[in-house]
């Protein structure tokens, strides 16, 4: 399966939040991931019939990268699409 991939916008974010909130213990709040899009950190979301199921971020430094969120919604979890977003990465 593949995910149509666009940049995150601020617009995203309550959708980015649900997910997040369903998926991990100690979830991302509003507040970071609107720091991480304003500090212009790369934000892309995958969405499937215009719904987003998974987001990615990453900071770029010099030559670096280091990826800081990668996160599938938990019904669409073991499809590969984590993989697909890291190698789009």
């Amino acid at each position: 399966m593949r995910l149509d991939l666009s940049l995150m916008s601020t617009s995203d974010l309550n959708e980015v939040c649900e997910i997040e909130q369903r998926t991990y213990a100690f979830p991302w709040t509003y507040g970071v991931f609107a720091d991480s899009l304003h500090a212009n950190y790369r934000a892309w979301v995958g969405r499937d019939k215009g719904r987003i199921i998974a987001y990615a971020f990453m900071m770029v430094v010099l030559d670096e990268v280091h990826l800081l969120n990668i996160t599938v919604a938990p019904e669409r979890q073991g499809q590969g699409l984590g993989k697909f977003l890291l190698l789009h990465l």
